[in-house]
């Protein structure tokens, strides 16, 4: 009878049971568009749009290698920044101005003129990218915190898995923009800047999201401390946190 008693009146709140299998995997999803926006479409679809750009722009090789540098410069100057600014504003807030930062630096580059002024842009969207990517990251890594290693496992392959679907994306999206011809590239960085403002506000539900509050998982810590004291004086009240009463 007390054993019945016990495990009915003070069993866990299912809110804790939530927060030890982790965020939901929608949460996952959502959080993925950073790495297609950043990965897929903010780095390696310049390959895609390169020859179509050098053809129309002129341009010499060591030109169009300039502009595949100034986005790996600006990509580690974002990875070494992400941490201190995160430390400082969240890494919600640093996810979200990386992801909608590098949307507005890819439209530049489909309005943007001259080398110097797309240089800076490559070198925008590199920065940008690397914001949402690095925070995101960690925003994942806790989406499956509490949760089993197989659980975070597929939390964190969902959120990189962000990648290769916009590579993907964007060898649908490349043929569809040189149909206009040999300034077709430009519509293509229009549309990857379109398509990362839309993934920047199909990712708002999931940054938004919190697990519930650790205070209660702290509390039940805490008490099973004095399990042995509670023990002694009632057996019914072993490790009943005040929290769950």
């Amino acid at each position: 009878m007390v054993h019945a008693v016990t495990h009915s009146r003070f069993s866990p709140p299912v809110e804790l049971e939530r927060a030890a299998s982790g965020a939901p995997l929608w949460v996952a999803l959502g959080l993925a568009v950073g790495p297609l926006v950043a990965i897929g479409l903010a780095r390696f679809a310049y390959a895609l749009l390169l020859p179509p750009m050098r053809a129309d722009l002129d341009w010499s090789y060591s030109q169009a290698g300039a502009m595949n540098a100034a986005n790996a410069a600006g990509y580690l100057a974002g990875a070494i920044f992400t941490a201190r600014l995160a430390a400082r504003h969240g890494e919600r807030t640093v996810y979200l101005v990386g992801l909608f930062g590098t949307a507005f630096s890819l439209i530049g580059c489909g309005a943007g003129e001259g080398f110097t002024t797309l240089l800076a842009l490559r070198a925008s969207a590199g920065f940008f990218g690397a914001l949402a990517f690095v925070a995101g990251a960690a925003l994942a890594t806790a989406a499956g915190a509490g949760a089993s290693a197989e659980r975070q496992g597929l939390t964190v392959s969902i959120y990189f898995a962000g990648a290769g679907a916009g590579v993907v994306l964007s060898s649908v999206i490349v043929p569809l923009a040189l149909m206009d011809g040999a300034s077709g590239w430009r519509w293509g960085w229009l549309g990857f800047g379109a398509v990362s403002l839309l993934a920047g506000l199909v990712s708002l539900p999931a940054v938004r999201h919190r697990p519930p509050r650790a205070s209660s998982s702290r509390a039940s810590s805490t008490g099973c401390k004095t399990s042995r004291r509670c023990r002694a004086r009632s057996p019914t009240r072993a490790c009943t946190p005040r929290a769950w009463r």
